[in-house]
């Protein structure tokens, strides 16, 4: 399971968000409720590139110089479920998290939609 601090979880909000990889500068401007000063960003990357959350997509140029600029190694949805299921084994949690998500659906139109795709799903790994 990997763990994030709340400044790195606020920088990887703003890189799922992006459409586009984003440079230190750019994660700062777009970063309105930060709780880490500016001069923080180095760091932040840095752990969160060593944590394997992002890579180093390219270089931008800005002004004079270049810049390297960063991109998540998963998304959100993928991240979300990594710290499910990495806390038990996964077949035991994948049941549990999908019997509570069954619990919570009372839509027939839904559940069928489920089923569906359940099918469906059934068929690619025969």
């Amino acid at each position: 399971m990997i763990k994030l601090t709340n400044s790195e979880a606020e920088v990887m909000e703003l890189l799922w968000a992006s459409d586009e990889p984003l440079s230190p500068r750019e994660i700062i401007e777009q970063s309105t409720d930060k709780t880490w000063k500016d001069s923080y960003i180095h760091l932040i990357i840095n752990s969160l590139l060593k944590k394997n959350m992002i890579e180093v997509a390219g270089l931008k140029q800005t002004t004079k110089n270049y810049t390297r600029i960063f991109t998540p190694t998963m998304s959100k949805k993928q991240w979300l479920l990594s710290q499910i299921t990495d806390n038990q084994s996964s077949d035991d949690m994948i049941r549990c998290l999908f019997d509570e998500i069954l619990k919570q659906i009372d839509n027939q139109q839904e559940l069928d939609r489920l089923s569906d795709y359940l099918d469906k799903r059934k068929k690619r790994t025969r």
